[in-house]
């Protein structure tokens, strides 16, 4: 292989990631962003080489950014009501009553097709089943929906949201939500203090707002006498009212848990607010009474002191205590600090002493995308040293840079802190003329035909946040001809330039970004089972970064970094069954995945499966002996059975132990197993099914349509699917947090944030849930949502 073509595969993809944060990287930046009279000749001959050209890998796939966010899962409110028609003329009468009855069938199916038509015209069943004939075009990168769901959202509202209920889907247009806006109830104080507090609550809006002139003038303004500023309560009222709301929400959500169809599951991380002040926030995920996914914000309490594992333990068992999960607890989906290996601990040695079976392993998640973030941290760290290993190996082989210059310019350019580079680039850019000077530029060339790039701002990362540094590099990449274009405008900036071989490596580092990107992407979602794709994805990333390193031979030494990294948690993941009972329970997946690895592992799989379904099933009722007379009494003989059916915390051996007069449970545990065992062959006999066969059909919504012969499963499918691969409902409290806890709300105490927080997440979930929620009919449809937005999500208001 010669050197030219060593360089020519070095022209891929990239991400990157720094190690202060913002403010301190901004104050580090000051000194070398200093105008200067001239820049360098040689710097500005740089710039302007880089703006006269573009590098060869640059490319804008137009019709991939316009169908970058489009799913087939997406708009699945559309595509419950819609057919595939391939003609546009409207057909005859008995067509349109063929399709009718079609439609009819289809509608009250448990299996509607949710997935978004393929071809290019499509009809509205709802529209036919009327009488009425309507056909949009479905452009295949997007668009369609918009436009169908205002038709039916005007047309056919009672019809649309009926289905919405149906299908377990929250409609996101603000004319379906103006109903919620409509209050049928009497104007009282108490009713102006409720509305009042709900309100501040769920927008982060300061209790002094009711003190403000502006707001009392309005006050005044719209009440028209009826209601004047004097009627609005003092701020202190509000906060005391806020209290109490949370404390019913609270309620609210303790009683859901009591109610829970199965095990709750626990996400939970630590929080810092710009008063340093620590919150742990603790998130609980469970089957409500309608079967129904759901998560709930238990808890945002304040860490007084030193952060140890002991104390985090402490406070987390007090919030299970207080909800009621400690009998119900499932797993808990954290970190990887090392804190967190001690609170779990400590939490085993209490959960133990309560009598339950709980293991500091077994019980805990790691978070999947907090494993492949310091994957990818490993990656960037350790660009630099891959250069000069693939220069090393270079030389060995004989091979002289100096005789291919482009070759040499990349190695350069990628064993120079590319990335700190890059990040005073942006920064300088990001300066507010500087900002406004590029969003010109870019509106030039958008004239002059130069290019057609949308408005966007540079990106700065947050080695914390997922993916950021890959959306920083993505950015810049996408910017690259407005940039290198300002740059060169403007002599001072010509030390920030970016040559085409800066380019080409940030190329490469971003495809081998990309991948750890999509991965943490999929399974950042709280709202349907994700845990059974950890493994899976863990093993594909590895593959594919192994796969790269051949094809980017001079980044193979930071990607081997980042696989070193995967494997080492990826070991730590196994140990936990949980990951391959829920594997076992998707539908897509179940024992083909370890099959193909090979025989052995599908074996272990079987046997982790059957211990757990083994564990979850109901031992077979235990009836009092026969009584002697003169032997015990009948009500002590009854006090006994019942607490071998009731008794929660202690196995049914303990209690038998205790009551001699009770039969023995050899038996019984003969029939457990057989039973087990034969329920398990169902299980095996269970076909695989494609996830584009699924037809929108949530796992949970697959076995309880199955209870029926898989009773154990389906049970067993309660206590696991809730438990979370990712702690991105922890993340996405924080970002909310944010607006919560700001600069002008900084004398906010600790328990009226905690009241807040939980009230807040209380109202938002509520007007979703209570959309959702059905009567005691069972509906088989799935919970799915436009919730697979991945790490941009973490941004959004919870």
């Amino acid at each position: 292989m010669t050197a030219a073509t060593l360089h020519e595969n070095q022209k891929r993809a990239a991400t990157s990631t720094s190690t202060l944060p913002t403010s301190k990287r901004m104050r580090n930046l000051a000194a070398p962003m200093r105008l200067q009279a001239l820049a360098p000749i040689h710097q500005i001959e740089i710039a302007q080489r880089a703006a006269a050209s573009l590098p060869a890998p640059y490319y804008v796939d137009e019709q991939a950014e316009a169908a970058k966010r489009v799913h087939a899962a997406r708009a699945i409110d559309c595509w419950a009501l819609t057919a595939e028609e391939e003609h546009e003329a409207e057909p005859s009468n008995e067509e349109k009553m063929r399709l009718r009855a079609y439609d009819k069938e289809r509608l009250a199916s448990t299996l509607i097709d949710l997935r978004k038509p393929r071809h290019h015209e499509t009809g509205v069943s709802l529209a036919v089943a009327l009488g009425i004939w309507k056909v949009w075009k479905n452009n295949l990168n997007g668009g369609s929906a918009k436009h169908i769901r205002a038709h039916l959202i005007k047309e056919h509202r009672s019809a649309y949201l009926a289905m919405c209920e149906q299908i377990h889907y929250a409609p996101p247009s603000a004319s379906v939500k103006a109903c919620d806006d409509e209050v049928n109830e009497p104007l009282t104080s108490e009713g102006i203090l409720r509305h009042l507090t709900e309100w501040f609550a769920e927008d982060d809006i300061s209790f002094n707002m009711v003190s403000h002139h502006g707001f009392r003038r309005f006050v005044n303004y719209i009440g028209q006498g009826k209601v004047t500023a004097k009627d609005l309560p003092d701020r202190h009222t509000i906060a005391t009212k806020a209290a109490t709301l949370a404390v019913e929400a609270k309620e609210r959500i303790k009683n859901e848990i009591k109610h829970a169809r199965g095990k709750v599951s626990c996400t939970t991380d630590l929080w810092t607010d710009d008063s340093q002040r620590a919150f742990m926030c603790i998130t609980a995920h469970f089957h409500d009474a309608h079967r129904r996914q759901v998560n709930r914000l238990i808890a945002f309490r304040v860490i007084e002191g030193s952060h140890t594992g002991g104390r985090l333990a402490e406070n987390f068992f007090e919030v299970m205590e207080e909800f009621g999960i400690v009998q119900k607890l499932g797993w808990i989906t954290m970190d990887n600090a090392s804190n967190n290996d001690s609170m779990m601990a400590q939490l085993e040695e209490y959960m133990v002493t309560r009598g339950m079976d709980f293991d500091r392993h077994g019980n805990r998640l790691r978070c999947f995308p907090h494993v492949v973030n310091l994957a990818v941290q490993d990656i960037i760290g350790a660009l630099s040293a891959s250069a000069k290993s693939y220069e090393e190996n270079l030389a060995l082989q004989d091979i002289k840079l100096d005789t291919e210059p482009e070759l040499k310019a990349y190695l350069s350019s990628l064993s120079r802190e590319l990335l700190e580079r890059i990040r005073r680039t942006i920064a300088a850019l990001r300066r507010t003329q500087r900002r406004q000077g590029l969003r010109r530029t870019i509106i030039a060339g958008n004239s002059d035909k130069s290019w057609h790039l949308r408005l966007l701002e540079l990106k700065l990362d947050c080695p914390t946040r997922w993916s950021s540094s890959r959306d920083m590099i993505e950015r810049l990449l996408y910017l690259y001809p407005a940039v290198s274009r300002y740059i060169a405008s403007d002599p001072t900036l010509a030390e920030y330039a970016i040559t085409h071989a800066d380019y080409e490596a940030l190329h490469d580092i971003l495809t081998v970004l990309n991948f750890a990107h999509r991965a943490q992407e999929l399974l950042s979602s709280d709202k349907v089972p994700t845990l059974s794709f950890a493994i899976p994805l863990y093993h594909a990333l590895v593959d594919q970064w192994t796969q790269l390193r051949g094809t980017l031979p001079a980044l193979s030494h930071a990607i081997l970094a980042g696989i070193k990294k995967i494997d080492i948690y990826l070991d730590k993941t196994r140990s936990s069954p949980v990951h391959i009972v829920a594997m076992a329970l998707n539908p897509s997946i179940r024992y083909e995945w370890f099959d193909r690895i090979s025989p052995s592992e599908g074996e272990k799989a079987r046997a982790i499966v059957k211990q757990h379904v083994m564990d979850t099933r109901p031992s077979s009722r235990v009836f009092p002996a026969l009584q002697e007379p003169g032997s015990t009494s009948f009500s002590s003989t009854y006090e006994a059975s019942t607490i071998a059916r009731n008794s929660t915390t202690s196995s049914l051996a303990s209690v038998l132990t205790q009551t001699p007069s009770l039969a023995s449970s050899q038996p019984n545990t003969a029939l457990n197993m057989a039973t087990v065992e034969l329920e398990h062959r169902k299980l095996e006999e269970e076909p695989v099914i494609a996830p584009e066969d699924m037809n929108g059909l949530s796992p949970i919504d697959y076995w309880l349509a199955r209870s029926d012969d898989l009773p154990i499963v389906y049970k067993v499918a309660l206590d696991i699917l809730p438990a979370q691969a990712s702690s991105v409902s922890s993340e996405r409290i924080f970002s909310s947090s944010k607006l919560t806890c700001t600069q002008h709300r900084n004398q906010i105490s600790a328990s009226n944030v905690e009241a807040l927080r939980i009230l807040k997440h209380s109202l938002r979930s509520g007007r979703v849930t209570s959309f959702l929620i059905k009567t005691e009919t069972l509906d088989f449809m799935s919970h799915h949502r436009d919730d697979l937005t991945g790490d941009a999500a973490i941004l959004t208001v919870d």
